[in-house]
């Protein structure tokens, strides 16, 4: 169902509203406000397991996901942050950091980070749309799933040990390091969790999946995230921006507002041009994340178009998130991906055409800038257990890892070497190892 390669979006466009009615537009209209409600914990959370500003989640949310809706093939893909090419941006940004800025206090690492964040967002957006105007995008979609699945493994573990820092209110290595020696950090640490932090965490985790259960069609994260706001006004606790660290201010329960909230969002909507200092140590990185995110996006969109009935363009889709990628850079925002579990959700909400993406876009700008003072006030451990619940719910796919073992000594090699590598390289170092090993063993399966 890829035979609309070479449509104009102008095309797209015609084909998608010549019979379009106001019922359609109703359907549209409720299926992205109902999505919304998922994307706006979802972009604070990922923002989080980052390491970048909140509010940057949110712009990559609105902006990135309403111009990857209006450049895009895909009528029901919804864009924005993604947990998989989160953790990757943690890693590259992280790495940084700790060699060129580890002396620095937390404003300065600040303000480096932002700037961090926008070359690398810049350099992702080049290099998809460069990917998109060579067609390349179909390449992307070859990559060997026991790669990309070896790699997801090994960012969950990435996310899950991340996480649990903050969950516990255990403070992080100074100097980061490869996964296992934070492993073993925070196995250390463990003596000296806080406890109302981790009381927080188990709560928001019980309750989360309490909703799951009874209220399936329900907002689950938001009903969660909500009882954890109106807790923290009960009893009183109060954000204090500047609080970088989860060991900044261990004698408390640290809340978003700690982090700078989103109340700057419309400040870091002038974000100047990228300086591109580190742009040779951020290229790697980039090439994973752009890599990582169209596979992503493609995988999205052919999984729509099966259901809908679509023929997407699969060239056109990736481009159309190196132009979302490329703006978000100079507003502030994380790169974009095609979330699986939001574009499902427009589905079954009835989304007949793209408008409902762009409509989920704006109604998280609206909702945001409503309802920042009250975002200020969720508790980090809350949306460290929505993290947490993502990777065993969304990221990690146990039918995939038995299919993968269930083929031949290839890719059963691949998936062990991705992980493996994972646990003792960055996460982009992983990547392009378990494509090198899946390429060596492809050829020699072959001879």
């Amino acid at each position: 169902m890829t035979r609309q390669q070479g449509t104009s979006l102008a095309t797209h466009y015609q084909q998608e509203f010549s019979s379009y009615s106001r019922f359609l537009l109703c359907r549209d209209l409720y299926a992205g406000v109902t999505v919304s409600l998922l994307l706006i914990p979802q972009a604070l959370a990922y923002a989080l397991l980052a390491g970048v500003p909140l509010a940057s989640g949110i712009i990559t949310a609105s902006v990135g996901a309403f111009i990857a809706a209006a450049c895009g093939s895909s009528r029901h893909m919804i864009a924005g942050p993604t947990n998989a090419t989160a953790i990757l941006i943690q890693a590259g940004i992280a790495q940084i950091l700790a060699v060129h800025y580890g002396a620095y206090s937390d404003a300065q690492q600040l303000s480096i980070v932002v700037q961090l964040l926008a070359e690398l967002t810049l350099l992702v957006g080049v290099i998809q749309v460069l990917a998109g105007a060579l067609r390349f995008g179909r390449l992307a979609s070859r990559i060997k799933r026991e790669v990309s699945t070896g790699y997801i493994l090994g960012a969950a573990m990435a996310l899950s040990v991340n996480q649990l820092y903050i969950f516990l209110g255990v403070e992080k290595p100074e100097n980061g390091g490869m996964l296992l020696s934070k492993v073993a950090h925070l196995v250390m640490e463990l003596p000296s969790l806080h406890f109302l932090t981790t009381l927080v965490g188990l709560a928001s985790l019980f309750f989360y999946l309490l909703f799951l259960r009874v209220f399936p069609r329900l907002p689950h994260a938001l009903m969660m995230l909500g009882g954890a706001v109106l807790t923290a006004l009960w009893l009183g606790w109060e954000p204090e921006s500047g609080a970088m660290t989860a060991g900044a201010l261990s004698n408390r329960v640290l809340l978003v507002g700690d982090m700078g909230g989103v109340k700057e969002l419309w400040q870091m909507l002038s974000f100047p041009l990228p300086a591109f200092h580190h742009f040779l140590e951020l290229f790697p990185a980039a090439i994973a994340i752009a890599c990582l995110s169209s596979i992503e996006g493609i995988s999205v969109s052919q999984a729509m178009a099966r259901s809908s009935g679509q023929d997407p363009s699969l060239n056109r889709d990736v481009g159309s998130l190196g132009v979302a990628n490329i703006a978000s850079a100079f507003v502030g925002g994380m790169p974009n991906s095609g979330s699986p579990s939001r574009s499902a959700l427009n589905l079954a909400m009835g989304a007949e055409t793209r408008l409902a993406a762009m409509t989920a876009a704006l109604s998280v700008l609206v909702i945001v800038t409503l309802f920042s003072e009250a975002i200020a006030y969720i508790p980090l451990a809350s949306l460290s257990a929505l993290l947490l619940v993502t990777v065993f719910r969304r990221l990690v796919s146990p039918k995939e890892i038995k299919e993968v073992l269930s083929g031949g000594w290839g890719p059963k090699l691949t998936l062990l070497t991705t992980v493996v590598a994972a646990l003792f390289f960055d996460l982009d170092n992983a990547f392009f190892l378990g494509v090198l090993v899946s390429s060596l063993a492809g050829k020699l399966q072959k001879s």
